[in-house]
């Protein structure tokens, strides 16, 4: 099977089906961006989800409480004031009431798209990333400054510092991704600095704990399931990268790229029989191997 896949992926037919399909599913997510773009304009609602964080960090200054009345004195919706974060997550907005808004959406927009363009994903993942953002919640989550966006810019700083996990804590509907990177160290230790931050919120949990219970028409367990294909893509960008350094040429079992291992070729231009043959042939080389000048009929080889 890995030698039909390595036939299959070398043939340059497959690079532009994908380049195509990435091609046409991203121009018809561009044109749906701005749609939606626009008709939240139009509706007033632009940065209305930051809005919403800016006034629960100003509620907790001017009156000590991180939650509503409503939310703690029985069953409510997710409509008008509402808070359903975290006590630790008003660290993340607090900064904003000070800091220009517009680095809400250039931040973690642009910690993801670094992330992204430095692993050079290989051409077989262009389809899966550009389909992530065909979704509509994409696009009004951007529009209205949703978290989701740090949550993913948290997500592609992981790939690099699995640490940067801990701060899915801050949306506790996306949290699991964060078990990805529980097998690092760093992690553990981070996860250890998070608890002790939450520590110093203790006395806002319960009623964190009762708002959540309190909230009815809404699944805070299944509410960034829509998300999964956009919060997964610093995740495949980075398994499909294709920018590993140099190794020594003694160095065997180092790629951690395990699609190569199963026999995916590198992201080669074109095949070029002819020219393996006169070098010995490349098929079965072993990475970093020099090509033999000997006969091919040579015992010492």
């Amino acid at each position: 099977m890995p030698e039909i896949l390595r036939i299959l992926a070398g043939r340059r037919w497959w690079r532009i089906l994908a380049a195509t399909t990435a091609g046409v599913l991203a121009l018809f997510a561009a044109a749906e961006f701005v749609a939606t773009v626009s008709g939240v304009v139009q509706r007033g609602e632009f940065g209305r989800d930051l809005g919403t964080y800016l006034q629960v960090a100003r509620h907790w200054i001017r009156t000590g409480a991180m939650y509503y009345p409503q939310q703690l004195a029985g069953p409510y919706l997710n409509t008008g004031d509402v808070n359903l974060y975290p006590p630790p997550a008003i660290l993340l907005f607090m900064p904003f009431l000070v800091l220009p808004t517009v680095l809400w959406w250039i931040v973690p927009l642009g910690i993801t798209t670094w992330a992204v363009a430095e692993d050079r994903p290989a051409w077989w993942s262009w389809p899966f990333l550009a389909a992530a953002f065909v979704p509509l919640d994409f696009h009004a989550g951007v529009a209205m400054g949703n978290t989701t966006m740090w949550a993913v810019a948290a997500i592609a700083l992981a790939t690099r510092r699995p640490s940067a996990a801990v701060f899915l804590a801050l949306k506790p509907s996306v949290l699991p991704i964060a078990l990805l990177f529980a097998r690092h160290r760093s992690w553990w230790l981070a996860s250890l600095g998070m608890g002790l931050v939450g520590l110093a919120f203790f006395q806002y949990w319960p009623e964190w704990w009762t708002g959540v219970r309190n909230l009815t028409g809404h699944d805070l367990l299944t509410y960034s399931l829509s998300s999964l294909p956009l919060l997964m893509v610093p995740v495949v960008a980075h398994v499909a990268r294709t920018d590993e350094r140099p190794k020594p040429s003694n160095a065997r079992g180092t790629d951690r790229c395990y699609l190569r291992e199963l026999g995916w070729p590198q992201d080669r231009h074109h095949d070029d029989p002819p020219m393996a043959a006169a070098t010995g042939g490349t098929r079965n080389r072993r990475p970093g191997a020099v090509p033999s000048k000997e006969p091919h009929g040579n015992t010492n080889d």
